[in-house]
């Protein structure tokens, strides 16, 4: 297999709320691999489905269904992604008795609230010993090194690993990394969500952030994602994650725009998603809900994530329920 080609992977529970976002992501993957690099690179797309049962988008999206750990997150649970890890195993499971299902070298975790805007560069950075390390993204909100945090991170990550600081602030998506990695931290990862599920402290300390991998090393990059409007500009990054959402007023501090995925979450949504409304044409003097200021470079990504998201929903069949 040829070491610079990418499979795409992204877990979900088959909610509306992730439907939507689902449907535009592989819309969005399928229009950048169209391109001449991305028939070269992007070599394959799975979703993995952790739901009891089949949904609407098994037919649009290729899938693989897990069983799930937690079945009533088919309709509500308190955090849902905790079957992501369990699932991500039974996949490599099924990996491993049919290898082919695997079409890339690369494995791109992610979510399913990102959109491509280009074909993801590949990892560089090597370690000492002459692997090709896997990359991820910093979340600033993820911070294993905080001293109040420390009791709860040493019972997962105790002593004689080595100190905190060692630790990346990221997550398990987006990641950039080989099936052999994957394999290697895989049970890890299922250990650590099963111990921050079943203690208190560490749920109520850790909240909604997901489950550090303590012994990946997967160095933060910039070759991944950007968040607008935490961020302006695109860079080298290769998907939006709209994760934030964004209020714009202008300098009468009228809204003028706004979107936030949270708005989707209906049915109806997942099933025909709505066109997004566009921002009108940029004018100085426009403040974020924070009072941050809209410059013409974080327009710009405003603007051009939504348009592509648009390009996808225009082209995208009703389904039925």
């Amino acid at each position: 297999m040829d070491n610079e080609t990418i499979h795409v992977l992204a877990t979900s529970n088959g909610s509306p709320y992730q439907n939507i976002q689902t449907r535009i992501m592989y819309g969005s993957f399928l229009k950048v691999q169209s391109t001449p690099l991305g028939k070269q690179r992007l070599k394959g797309f799975t979703r993995i489905l952790h739901r009891t049962q089949p949904d609407n988008l098994m037919d649009e999206v290729p899938t693989f269904q897990a069983s799930p750990l937690n079945p009533k997150c088919d309709e509500w649970c308190e955090f849902p992604v905790a079957d992501r890890p369990d699932a991500v195993r039974q996949w490599l499971d099924h990996v491993e008795e049919d290898p082919t299902t695997v079409k890339g070298t690369w494995l791109l975790m992610l979510e399913t609230d990102y959109v491509f805007a280009k074909v993801p560069d590949l990892p560089t950075k090597i370690s000492a010993d002459g692997e090709v390390l896997p990359v991820s993204f910093p979340f600033h909100y993820i911070q294993p090194t905080a001293k109040h945090l420390e009791p709860i991170i040493r019972e997962m990550y105790t002593e004689d690993l080595g100190p905190v600081t060692d630790i990346q602030p990221t997550g398990p998506a987006p990641v950039l990394i080989n099936i052999q990695q994957l394999t290697r931290l895989i049970l890890d990862w299922v250990r650590l969500t099963d111990h921050i599920e079943s203690s208190p402290a560490a749920k109520e300390a850790l909240g909604w952030r997901p489950p550090i991998v303590f012994s990946l090393d997967a160095p933060p990059a910039s070759i991944l994602t950007v968040q607008p409007p935490n961020d302006e500009a695109l860079g080298a990054a290769a998907l939006y994650h709209y994760t934030w959402g964004a209020i714009i007023s202008n300098a009468a501090g009228e809204k003028i725009w706004s979107f936030d995925k949270r708005d989707y979450t209906a049915e109806e949504h997942a099933n025909k998603p709505p066109k997004l409304q566009l921002l009108p044409p940029f004018e100085p003097g426009w403040k974020l809900q924070d009072g941050k200021i809209v410059s013409k470079e974080l327009y710009y990504i405003l603007d051009h994530e939504i348009t592509l998201m648009n390009e996808v929903i225009s082209g995208l069949p009703q389904l039925s329920s």
